[in-house]
């Protein structure tokens, strides 16, 4: 979004856009009254103003925004001078609803903002941008979903636009961005004030670089209950259709929904069972809105071709990767670098191989090279007998597994043959105390954590871990491991650091 000039109606909207409790509607009711100007609104007469149906506080501070934009000697001719200067920043755009910039669809809901400032860029909002939302308490399957919808519209080409909460939001905007597309964060307070909630710091920080952060709110105001609902009308507005993932009765996220209905845009919903959690979005199911368990339901609506992540895709992505590969065990992160693969295809990629025996998995999530793609199409059944011919000459390849294996078998090792069976976390207490406890446990794992996701949590520490760390103290498998972690990424509860290391991010009680 280029960057705005401070001219005399920019300056008026921004003058109304902060007088307290003047709103929206009655700055577009203004507007349209007087010229649809809005410097002319700042001019106006009192008893205009009166008869407008403002009230005398509200009066007031039209009143004084004008005397401090007539005085001369006030160098920000009335506008608060934190938000001038940061009206000088030059990452910050801000356009207001006149302008060619503004977005299309945000003209035709009730109430458009006056106002939007924007870190970033708002190019590619326009008829086909997709909000998404749900529970900052999701389930762990509901964020997964969040995240595969976000990356299948963003492979699309579909701007993704949600609140940057905790949650569904959070998964959503990572989605877009992993796939490589645009998403827009609406925020509940200014773009001067810290971001909210703090645990999406670095996430707003990759969104800035592949989208932008907008806020109809002056730039120091602060996150406000009452703030929610009007930053909720926005996310809808600014898109064709809105993608409730999953939401309880009393969840904002319906509020979204009724905003949507009401500016007669297109609502969808994922359907769960019967669980609190997902009761707001079952009822919408039924109430009418449209079933989604995919980024191609929406798409279609959309009359898009879905992007070709299927089997196409992964078969391109899956020779790519077979060409990188080597006999030397190489890392995920480096096939990423050396295929410009997005980490998601390259783990699905890899699966390929693994089960056409093209490649091998080894500890520390690397892999290697086995036969060539017209070798193994040659591997027809009458032909198998000479390939476990040639197997015995490999055998001394594999002789360290017979002893590992065996091992259990000796005194000392009747507890780890219990470990390696099963997750640490389903083995009796009586067994791990002594040992287990203290090594993995520096505090207990939240409430709503269990299963595999206490496990890895509890295996984590402050410190960067490796994923082969982590999948050897739980003792699950790798891809177990990688999916737990990114579970636990969307809840705010892990991050990932480069080489495939993770650390526990710290809660704050």
């Amino acid at each position: 979004m280029p960057r705005m000039e401070l001219d005399d109606e920019t300056r008026a909207v921004v003058l109304l856009n902060e007088v307290e409790r003047l709103g929206a509607v009655n700055i577009a009711k203004l507007v349209g009254y007087y010229g649809r100007r809005a410097d002319y609104v700042l001019k106006a007469p009192e008893r205009g103003l009166r008869e407008a149906g403002l009230s005398s506080t509200v009066i007031a501070g039209i009143r004084a925004a004008r005397q401090a934009a007539d005085d001369p000697e006030d160098e920000h001719r009335g506008i608060d001078p934190k938000t001038a200067a940061l009206l000088r920043d030059p990452s910050l755009g801000f356009v207001h609803f006149r302008d060619a910039d503004y977005p299309p669809l945000l003209r035709h809901i009730y109430a458009p903002p006056a106002m939007l400032y924007a870190r970033g860029s708002l190019e590619g909002v326009g008829e086909s941008a997709v909000a998404m939302v749900g529970s900052r308490s999701g389930s762990r399957d509901a964020l997964e979903a969040a995240y595969q919808i976000a990356y299948g519209l963003a492979e699309a080409g579909i701007v993704v636009v949600s609140g940057l909460a905790r949650g569904i939001d959070a998964a959503a905007h990572k989605g877009a961005l992993d796939g490589g597309g645009r998403t827009i964060a609406v925020l509940p307070s200014g773009l001067g004030t810290d971001i909210y909630p703090f645990q999406n710091k670095k996430l707003s920080e990759r969104i800035i670089e592949s989208g932008a952060l907008v806020s109809e709110l002056p730039m120091a105001y602060p996150v406000r209950k009452t703030n929610f609902e009007q930053r909720n009308r926005i996310i809808s507005g600014m898109c064709w259709a809105s993608v409730i993932v999953q939401a309880q009765m009393r969840s904002g996220s319906l509020i979204t929904a009724r905003h949507a209905l009401d500016a007669g845009r297109t609502v969808f919903a994922a359907e769960w069972g019967a669980s609190p959690l997902a009761a707001g979005s079952n009822m919408l199911i039924e109430e009418g809105a449209e079933p989604v368990e995919s980024a191609g339901c929406i798409l279609k609506r959309l009359r898009r071709p879905a992007p070709t992540e299927t089997a196409i895709d992964l078969e391109s992505a899956a020779q790519t990767l077979w060409k990188a590969l080597s006999e030397e065990p190489t890392y995920i992160d480096a096939l990423k670098h050396s295929t410009g693969l997005h980490e998601k295809v390259v783990l699905s990629a890899l699966q390929i191989l693994e089960e056409r025996e093209m490649a091998r998995q080894h500890p520390g999530m690397r892999y290697t090279r086995l036969g060539t793609p017209a070798q193994r199409e040659s591997t027809a059944r009458p032909r198998a007998k000479p390939k476990t011919e040639a197997r015995p000459k490999a055998e001394p390849k594999t002789e360290p597994r017979p002893r590992a294996a065996a091992r259990p078998r000796q005194e000392p090792s009747g507890e780890e043959r219990r470990e390696t069976a099963a997750p640490p976390f389903n083995i009796p207490k009586s067994e791990t105390k002594p040992k287990a406890e203290p090594k993995r446990r520096s505090g207990s794992a939240p409430p709503d954590l269990e299963g595999a996701e206490a496990a890895v949590w509890e295996a984590l520490t402050d410190q960067p871990m490796h994923i082969d760390a982590v999948a050897q103290a739980t003792g699950l498998p790798a891809q177990e491991v990688l999916t737990t972690l990114l579970t636990l990424e969307l809840k705010d509860l892990a991050q990932q650091l480069p080489g495939m290391l993770y650390s526990r991010v710290k809660i704050r009680r």
